[in-house]
């Protein structure tokens, strides 16, 4: 099973893309990918490693947390591993009046 985790802050999205063998956490894992977009609403910087050795490191303007997204989505799409995603998951630090607790 492959997931990905994001986490959005407010200047950043991480994110890592794992394998699971079957499918528990408590199992063996495997890095896929990794990535920060740094610098959401100023010029950024994207560093992104595949778990092939796959590295793209440069400079952009980065406007939003959409952009940001949009970013990190192509460069897995372009390392084949989005098709394969069974969970995505998100870091949320603030649930607003919604959430007071995890979830």
């Amino acid at each position: 099973m492959n997931i990905l985790a994001i986490n959005c802050g407010s200047s950043t999205l991480k994110f890592q893309a794992i394998a699971l063998e079957s499918g528990i956490l408590l199992g063996k894992e495997e890095c896929l990918a990794c990535g920060i977009v740094d610098g959401i609403g100023a010029p950024g910087e994207l560093k992104f490693v595949a778990g092939n050795g796959e590295r793209l490191q440069v400079s952009v303007p980065v406007a939003d947390h959409g952009v940001a997204t949009r970013l990190a989505f192509q460069w897995l799409e372009s390392c084949s591993l989005l098709k394969d995603l069974s969970a995505v998951g998100h870091r949320v630090v603030h649930g607003g009046n919604r959430f007071w607790g995890s979830a």
